[in-house]
């Protein structure tokens, strides 16, 4: 972005909020959030909302390096600069990355104004002549192609939606062929890609099902897709989320990026038990691309089992007692298997306020060295106050330890005020993972700044 630009959605900005743009101040809803990072990463975040709109202002700078500036605007019918991506589109850059039960099946095909400092450089405009139903955006990254498309969103009974997108990418450049002899994948080779893709959400009382279906095409390309179905069965008795996928080797995401998921499906069954008890079981199973004729076909496959239980031995203290375990199975080319396992257990005591927790966690593996972490928390909240403080320690090759601390402090203003609205100021803190032998001589020896984090931060809001 020019130094004009910047200047101008700046001066744009302030003018809006300091004017209000004739809204009362009812409607009128301001917040401002500064961050800085570790002494040298500082984030700043303006925004304002009134009648269905909302103004966006992010900067973000490393140490004396120039200001990132972030702009955007939405209305019902205009979104322009950082958008975030949901439903459909996130599906087409991933399909076979989601585990049951993901909100990516559920949430709405579009893209909205990302106001997240971790949101990514991707950026664009949305005009929807008929909102939630029609749309028309320009969407690009750094570094990305641009692409262009539609959504379109049709309900024609009250529990069936109907969803669709067709975006093309243009101007993609071809992947560098690797030193290898021979690819078992074929590379994109460049030029324009075009994208369609649909989705079905039909609910009962009884049974949601989700199905997504997705297509790509392009010059020197064969057609690819991808298939997605995601069922949810709602009952008291028998609660069960199930998913598969498939994805064709030829297809390549909007990025020209390709998939090296072939086959994914698993089932996630959660029971709600009488006094306060949840017992969950996971099974998920994924197969890469190639050499589908063979026994053993490379992927991995997951199975898990959770469960977690209240204790209330007072009005105001409940102790929850919470275990879970999972298995996985790594699958090669050749047969080969490599089997692990992670074990997790945690307790959590909490009375007005306080609460003190433990967990251990740890991971084995044929070939890898155990993992163990061991975890102690504690935190106080009040009103106005927030504290904790969090010990873990790490066992792997060398044993390491990290303290972290966390504060917050928040103020209201008094009744009646002028300023009504909320501040609230917090520390974030600590050294984390300092080998043993460093962490004895930390208070003798010097700081170990590749060791240490700080966020201190604060945020306003009207």
């Amino acid at each position: 972005m020019s130094e004009a630009n910047k200047a101008f959605s700046l001066w744009l900005f302030l003018y809006l909020i300091l004017f209000n743009l004739g809204v009362t101040a009812q409607d009128f809803k301001a917040e401002i959030k500064s961050e800085l990072e570790d002494l040298q990463f500082f984030k700043n975040r303006c925004q304002a909302q009134w009648s269905g709109c909302r103004l966006l202002l992010i900067e973000e700078q490393v140490k004396t390096e120039p200001i990132d500036m972030r702009v955007g605007f939405s209305s019902p019918l205009f979104t322009w600069g950082p958008l975030g991506h949901f439903g459909l589109v996130r599906m087409m850059l991933n399909p076979l990355g989601y585990s049951p039960g993901s909100t990516v099946f559920t949430e709405k095909s579009d893209f909205r104004l990302d106001g997240s400092f971790s949101g990514g450089s991707r950026r664009g405009c949305v005009i929807e002549p008929l909102p939630d139903r029609l749309g028309l955006f320009l969407w690009e990254g750094e570094g990305l192609p641009s692409k262009v498309g539609a959504f379109a969103a049709l309900s024609p009974v009250s529990r069936l939606q109907l969803e669709s997108i067709f975006l093309t990418t243009g101007g993609c450049r071809a992947k560098p062929h690797s030193d290898q002899w021979f690819a078992y994948r074929a590379l994109f080779p460049g030029g324009r890609l075009h994208h369609l893709g649909g989705r079905i959400n039909w609910q009962t009382p009884l049974l949601h099902i989700y199905s997504s279906l997705a297509a790509c095409g392009g010059e020197r390309l064969m057609p690819g897709y991808f298939v997605n179905l995601d069922l949810r069965l709602q009952n008291r008795f028998f609660p069960l989320e199930l998913l598969m996928g498939c994805c064709s080797a030829d297809y390549f995401t909007p990025d020209g990026e390709i998939i090296d998921d072939w086959l994914r499906f698993g089932a996630e069954s959660e029971y709600f038990l009488s006094g306060s008890a949840v017992i969950s079981l996971t099974y998920q199973r994924n197969i890469l691309h190639g050499l589908h004729g063979r026994r053993y076909l490379p992927g991995w496959q997951s199975l898990g089992f959770s469960a977690e239980k209240e204790f209330k031995p007072g009005q105001e203290v409940t102790i929850t007692a919470e275990s879970a375990t999972t298995g996985k199975i790594d699958y090669d080319q050749y047969g080969k298997s490599e089997q692990s396992i992670t074990l997790k257990t945690g307790v959590e005591l909490s009375n007005a306020g306080r609460e003190l927790s433990g967990c251990f966690s740890g991971k084995w593996g044929e070939e890898e060295l155990p993992e163990k972490k061991l975890c102690l928390k504690g935190s106080r909240r009040s009103e106005n106050t927030f504290f904790a403080l969090e010990w873990r320690t790490f066992f792997t090759e060398a044993v390491s330890h990290s303290l972290l601390m966390e504060i917050e402090v928040k103020g209201f203003s008094q009744a009646g005020s002028t300023t009504a609205g909320s501040r609230c100021f917090y520390l974030k803190g600590g050294v984390e993972e300092l080998p043993a032998e460093e962490w004895r001589f930390l208070m003798t020896g010097p700081l170990p700044f590749d060791n240490c984090i700080l966020k201190i931060g604060w945020e306003a809001e009207n």
